[in-house]
């Protein structure tokens, strides 16, 4: 098997080769930088129109499916604010999504023998504008907290989902939460876009706000995004390195970060009892899930 992959360029490899004979050709008649600037350039303008068209085109859809879903009877936020959490504009994709996100963190948490509406407290960290906190409505019992670093997020939120509490927290500088508030905290593609040392930051302070015993749900590009990295960044992540791109941009979207499974055990979750690994186990944001549990006081 070995010898037959090793003997057979994939597709994504031939396309590599082929890059990189364009950009020697390129370089050595002088034109590489021309070249580079132009596509930019197209890449720019293409990506400005496509934008807009997406924009407008969910603008009916939203209008659409509003007349004919009335959903969980809580307002949707602006398109605008939908697209900088989901990368799109329409209101049926964010609102099924979301929908999804809670079956699979309530499936997770099943097999590992708890019930999300056992929990005294919740947090969900990097809350947006409610995709999944909207569902968790009719939940009976836990007290429901969001928190994220956008304001104009939080402040929707806040004025929309009155069934919880939100607040902003500082990228750099922590939560205003009191030690070992929460019992359950989920992170749905947050980690996703933060930088080694901001993420080792993060899971430090979402720790200290855990009850002993306590558990998160935390998403990342593991196994199931690794085929989306170039070859070289590829190895380097098969070899168990933490590797994220756009780091200058860090929280937010630009900014990718991916987790191979042996950084998460032995690095950002060193301290913490890993429950379950599920690859792609978060069907909705198309990550794997790993269940983490604090440690009981010694």
């Amino acid at each position: 098997m070995n010898k037959i992959s090793a003997s057979q360029e994939t597709d994504q490899e031939r396309s590599e080769t082929r890059r990189d004979g364009i950009k020697r050709f390129l370089k050595a008649v002088g034109l590489y930088r021309v070249a580079v600037y132009l596509y930019s350039t197209a890449l720019n303008i293409y990506a400005q129109w496509r934008n807009v068209l997406q924009f407008l085109r969910g603008v009916f859809q939203n209008a659409a499916y509003r007349k004919t879903n009335k959903g969980d009877g809580l307002p949707f936020p602006p398109a605008r604010m939908v697209y900088l959490v989901t990368n799109t504009y329409t209101h049926q994709w964010f609102y099924d999504s979301g929908i999804k996100g809670t079956e699979c963190i309530r499936t997770i948490l099943k097999k590992n023998n708890f019930e999300i509406d056992k929990f005294s407290s919740i947090l969900d960290f990097g809350c947006g504008c409610g995709r999944i906190m909207r569902h968790w409505k009719n939940l009976n019992g836990p007290h429901l907290y969001g928190s994220d670093y956008n304001p104009t997020l939080v402040k929707w939120c806040d004025s929309n989902l009155h069934f919880a509490e939100f607040a902003v927290n500082p990228l750099e500088s922590g939560f205003n939460y009191e030690d070992e508030k929460f019992d359950f905290i989920y992170a749905i593609s947050v980690f996703t876009h933060l930088t080694d040392e901001m993420g080792l930051f993060w899971i430090k302070e979402l720790g200290r706000v855990l009850k002993p015993k306590g558990v998160m749900y935390l998403t990342f590009m593991g196994t199931t995004r690794a085929s989306l990295l170039p070859k070289e960044l590829r190895e380097r992540f098969e070899a168990g390195e933490l590797v994220v791109t756009g780091a200058e941009l860090a929280g937010k979207n630009t900014c990718a970060a991916f987790h191979p499974e042996q950084y998460i055990r032995n690095v950002l979750a060193k301290g913490l009892n890993v429950l379950d690994f599920v690859p792609g186990g978060a069907t909705d944001a198309f990550q794997d899930v790993f269940l983490l549990q604090k440690k009981a006081h010694p």
